[in-house]
């Protein structure tokens, strides 16, 4: 994966809820690590600020740090149903405060099937989870342009 990449799976959970599995490219730095080849530390660099909208109504908020493991592995469990065709937005910050943002439209399949079909405004291409198997399926990113 990429640095600023995101994978997303949405399935149901063993208690019926929708849960959101989504795995984050970031390198998660502390700062304190030192270059092995030049002895200095590498600068920070880590998410500090996530955030997961639906519809434009916040589902989810919460603040990361230097000490979240690289590429955090994530899951949400939604305390209202996600419908087809409902907007999401997953948005962080790091701590240079940029700005990494997705927004995709959510569709689900007469069998029950999510997947995903947008757009990403951060630096690499959203995918999907290889577990999600025939759970998830998507079409390829519609270009911002």
């Amino acid at each position: 994966m990429k640095k600023n990449s995101i994978k997303l799976r949405i399935a149901n959970n063993t208690k019926g809820e929708q849960a959101l599995k989504a795995i984050f490219s970031h390198p998660m730095e502390t700062g304190l690590r030192r270059d092995k080849r030049t002895n200095k530390n590498i600068p920070a660099d880590y998410i500090e600020d996530l955030r997961i909208s639906v519809d434009g109504e916040m589902y989810f908020e919460i603040t990361l740090g230097e000490f979240v493991s690289r590429n955090p592995y994530l899951t949400f469990t939604f305390a209202k149903p996600i419908v087809d065709g409902q907007l999401m937005k997953i948005v962080w910050f790091d701590n240079s405060e940029r700005e990494t943002s997705y927004e995709f439209i959510v569709r689900i399949t007469p069998e029950g099937r999510f997947g995903f079909s947008g757009d990403k405004k951060g630096s690499e291409v959203m995918q999907l989870l290889p577990e999600a198997g025939p759970v998830c399926k998507t079409k390829p990113p519609v270009s911002a342009n």
